[in-house]
């Protein structure tokens, strides 16, 4: 069950290079089925080499080494992602396995060779300052701050020097350095002509002993910003919802856990399971499927507040990490509140209107746990124990009964894959 829930493409190959397992992502990350998948040969999808050299190279990985490299994959129809796979060979009851967990890289690596293409393109500002005053600026200046080429220095210094940002009383601060004949580097946020903001590296030296005359090199790296901050934001958050990932959470969570031991408010963690979501992608296709996370994800978003933490976990599962509580039952009606909506109808495009409900797990701070991590793992068995009493409902830990605020999504009741039923049957 871990195993298929697994963030990352998990992938368990035996020793003649064929598929024995694998979790859910590395299916979606290939675009094929489970069934499809498992017993296939690793050729399937890896075309880096030939079948008989993916064999040997397998069969010669040693025991307990671990390692990492990037390669390419294929997917089910045809489009080829570059991916990044850990590795380990292990032997369980005397089976050799090799466990590989697989990472579709295609959109960082498109971002970093964009940003080296950027990089090796950009035109470099130059301006010369003597006295805190700029006595020469190349065209490239001009062009950078938005003035028009035939315009004066004296045009020029309103951009370098406004208010709430003295470029030269900064470069200033740094004089020991110049005098020291050390060269000075900063990234400032400038603006324009029109004011829009601009990002710039700066690097500078010294033109006399006195450091009063002095070199600067200038480049726009506004857009090397933009590519940073969206790097960042991939690393942090779920490519098919756009929601938060684990790594995001935990982060927040801690977060979370300090400021209410500042101010001795409840914190609450839910973890939520899509209640026949399985049936419904293997009935109706990945694409469905994905289209169903994604409208599910929309609707736990409206459901929570403006602070609360919204997660992807991987598969059909979400966590909510819900601080600042006002008291222990405001996370159950926030919970509630969420399932509800979930229980609404989905339109698959052609396929029509799908019913699925969800389970949810709740654990507490400080009442249940005092950690980030065992509130995670409380709120996952509370999730289970509310599917094993019989789904669509709330259960919090520490409460044997289940919290179900209604029998069902509506007049029509759902089978285990989505499909509607007629009541009664």
């Amino acid at each position: 069950m871990l195993l298929a829930a697994a963030a990352d493409g998990v992938h368990v190959l035996d020793h003649d290079g064929r598929l024995v397992e694998m979790s859910d992502t590395f299916a979606e990350m290939l675009g094929w089925s489970r069934e499809a998948l498992l017993g296939q040969h690793v050729s399937t999808w890896d075309h880096s080499d030939s079948a008989e050299h993916l064999t040997e190279r397998i069969r010669s990985f040693p025991l307990g080494e671990r390692t990492s490299f990037q390669t390419r994959h294929r997917r089910a129809d045809g489009q080829v992602i570059d991916v990044e796979i850990s590795r380990v060979a292990l032997t369980i009851d005397g089976r050799w396995l090799l466990y590989c967990a697989s990472r579709d890289i295609t959109r960082r690596l498109e971002l970093e060779a964009q940003q080296t293409a950027m990089l090796d393109n950009e035109v470099m500002g130059i301006l010369r300052l003597r006295e805190h005053r700029v006595v020469w600026a190349n065209r490239a200046i001009y062009r950078m701050f938005g003035l028009p080429d035939d315009a004066s220095l004296e045009a020029l210094a309103p951009q370098l020097a406004p208010e709430a940002l003295d470029l030269t009383a900064r470069l200033e601060a740094r004089r020991s350095d110049l005098l020291a004949g050390r060269p000075v580097r900063a990234q400032l946020q400038m603006h324009r002509l029109d004011g829009s903001p601009i990002w710039i590296d700066i690097q500078g030296t010294r033109l006399s002993a006195d450091a009063r005359d002095t070199l600067w090199v200038l480049a726009d790296i506004s857009a090397l910003k933009r590519y940073q901050d969206e790097i960042e934001h991939l690393a942090m958050h779920d490519a098919l919802t756009g929601l938060p990932n684990r790594r995001l959470l935990e982060d927040r969570l801690g977060q979370g856990l300090a400021l209410s031991r500042r101010d001795g408010q409840p914190l609450a963690v839910a973890y939520i399971d899509l209640d026949g979501f399985k049936g419904v992608n293997d009935r109706l296709g990945h694409a469905a499927g994905d289209l169903l996370l994604q409208d599910a994800a929309r609707r736990i978003l409206e459901g929570v507040r403006e602070h609360d933490t919204v997660c992807r976990m991987g598969g059909d599962e979400f966590v909510l990490l819900l601080p600042v509580l006002r008291h222990e039952e405001e996370a159950e009606l926030i919970v509630q509140r969420v399932l509800q909506a979930l229980r609404r109808p989905y339109s698959l495009a052609a396929s029509g209107a799908v019913h699925v409900t969800a389970s949810a797990g709740l654990a507490l701070y400080p009442l249940d746990a005092h950690d980030g991590e065992a509130l995670l793992r409380l709120a996952d068995a509370a999730l289970y124990q509310a599917k094993e009493a019989g789904r669509n409902q709330l259960t919090r830990w520490g409460r044997p009964e289940a919290r179900q605020d209604q029998p069902g999504p509506g007049p029509e009741t759902e089978d285990a894959d989505g499909r509607e039923q007629p009541a009664g049957r």
